[in-house]
């Protein structure tokens, strides 16, 4: 998934890291700055809701996008402390997954692009 993901957002002009599995996320982050973190709930080891707290606790301060495959995915009051942005629910189209960034994001590509709105 992590590959498909990127192979969609790139041509949208994000630049994306990919890593597949939560310690390898954790290393990956401790070690960049990124706008936007997209986490899947459901991984082996470590969850989403756990690399998202240890990020936090790390000292993150962007945006986190949890996904789910769960169909009937409740988050509980704890999960909910957790300070994410969104929980998307897969399936999803690309074009929601870049309507989701653009929103949390405000848009920042496509001012970076020269597309962002302007006003008179």
């Amino acid at each position: 998934m992590v590959y498909i993901i990127r192979a969609y957002l790139e041509p949208h002009g994000h630049a994306v890291a990919t890593a597949t599995s939560s310690a390898q996320a954790l290393d990956i982050a401790a070690g960049q700055s990124f706008d936007l973190v997209l986490c899947d709930i459901g991984m082996p080891k470590q969850n989403g809701i756990d690399v998202c707290r240890s990020l936090r606790d790390a000292g993150y301060r962007g945006k986190l996008v949890l996904m789910t495959g769960w169909e009937n995915y409740e988050l509980s009051p704890e999960q909910r402390a957790v300070a994410f942005d969104t929980l998307i629910k897969k399936p999803f189209l690309g074009a929601d997954l870049l309507a989701v960034i653009d929103t949390i994001l405000g848009d920042r590509l496509g001012d970076r692009l020269g597309h962002g709105s302007t006003t008179d």
